[in-house]
């Protein structure tokens, strides 16, 4: 399930999907969790997905989307690397989507939506992107 970096070896904790000039889409494939099919974002995983999705977004100006559908957890320190993330980019804007039960009752708890924008699936953050401004 774990993917290679092809620089380094190391296993990638972020896939790039697709770029258009006004969107970037990444696949966030977290680390290992507690059972063998499960993908967790913790605090053990945060800085490689923090550095890996900064050394990512170098190029491009448009909004990013985060698929989180892999992850079946996330931690305090993978929320405050989605919270991280945000501020890098700012004020550009965050959209994550997908999100597993588990990890959409972490993010309610700890009031994520304050920061991104959660959306049921890459599709609803494309389609919230490209409307035309209200107003």
């Amino acid at each position: 399930m774990a993917e290679a970096d092809p620089a380094d070896g190391k296993e990638k904790i972020v896939r790039f999907e697709e770029r258009t000039e006004a969107y970037a889409v990444y696949t966030v494939l977290g680390g290992p969790g507690t059972a063998p099919d499960e993908r967790a974002l913790d605090y053990t995983d945060a800085p490689t997905f923090v550095a890996q999705l900064q050394q990512e977004m170098k190029t491009g100006t448009g909004a990013l989307i985060l698929d989180l559908q892999p992850l079946v957890f996330i931690d305090s320190a993978g929320l405050a690397a989605l919270v991280h993330i945000r501020q890098s980019i700012a004020p550009r804007p965050l959209f994550t989507a997908c999100l597993q039960p588990g990890v959409r009752r972490s993010c309610a708890i700890l009031r994520l939506d304050r920061f991104v924008r959660i959306v049921n699936n890459v599709s609803d953050a494309i389609a919230a992107i490209e409307a035309p401004p209200q107003g």
